[in-house]
């Protein structure tokens, strides 16, 4: 039985072998797939859609991607290392976030989108986490493996345990967590992995990792759960209109 409709905001790119190039949008095939697995329609939305297209979904996934973000959204200069940002897409994404917290969809963001999402609330970002120094391997040479772990909290921890193993594909990371988010993880260099939103408001909830690549229990049980939370909020919403 279908729970829903997840949507994704997809990347860009050019099929440079069609003349004029052709512009196409993609996502993972491993994220549609995770979420059907677990019940529930996908879609891919594009930046030139209008934002009010976010009403049809039940859940939004800001998900991971090849760009870094642009640092000039969050008030710093572009680091050497910074690369490939699209400002445009980054524009509307936070277009996106901002549209969904204010409208009550729930929002799930995944290592990109965990970065993305702080910055639309106000956050700051680490440019280039190797000059940290800290030893941890946040970005590796398998996305479907794990590489270190990190400790959790709260309903987290009530469902996982109190460390869980993550993989790890990012060369940048949180700096300044935004005010109105609420930390869950932490790798062991103190950098933060996970949150949601300080208030009840909507179910939002971020992971730095990717738990459509590590696809193990730890990672069904997780999205599950704050699935089932999305659900139990959108009844209420609807009892209440």
């Amino acid at each position: 039985m279908n729970k829903g409709i997840v949507g994704f905001i997809g990347r860009q790119d050019w099929l440079n072998n069609a003349s004029p190039p052709l512009p196409i949008t993609f996502v993972p095939t491993s994220l549609l797939t995770f979420f059907q697995k677990l019940g529930y329609e996908t879609v891919i939305i594009d930046i030139d859609n209008e934002v009010d297209i976010l009403n049809r979904l039940d859940v939004l996934v800001l998900n991971g991607g090849f760009e870094d973000i642009d640092p000039s959204l969050y008030g710093e200069d572009r680091h050497p290392l910074t690369a490939d940002c699209n400002k445009e897409m980054d524009l509307f994404e936070i277009q996106a976030v901002q549209f969904a917290i204010k409208r009550k969809i729930p929002v799930l963001g995944i290592c990109r989108g965990f970065q993305l999402i702080n910055v639309a609330l106000g956050g700051t970002l680490h440019q280039e986490l190797s000059e940290l120094g800290s030893g941890i391997a946040h970005i590796s040479d398998s996305y479907s493996k794990p590489v270190h772990s990190v400790k959790i909290r709260g309903w987290m921890k009530e469902l996982l345990g109190e460390r869980i193993e993550v993989n790890s594909y990012h060369h940048q990371g949180i700096d300044q967590l935004a005010d109105a988010l609420n930390p869950l993880a932490w790798a062991e260099d103190g950098l933060v992995e996970a949150y949601e939103l300080k208030d009840d408001s909507v179910p939002l909830f971020a992971v730095q990792w990717h738990p459509e690549l590590l696809v193990d229990d730890n990672s069904f049980k997780l999205i599950e759960a704050y699935l089932k939370r999305c659900k139990e909020f959108q009844e209420i919403v609807a009892n209440e209109g």
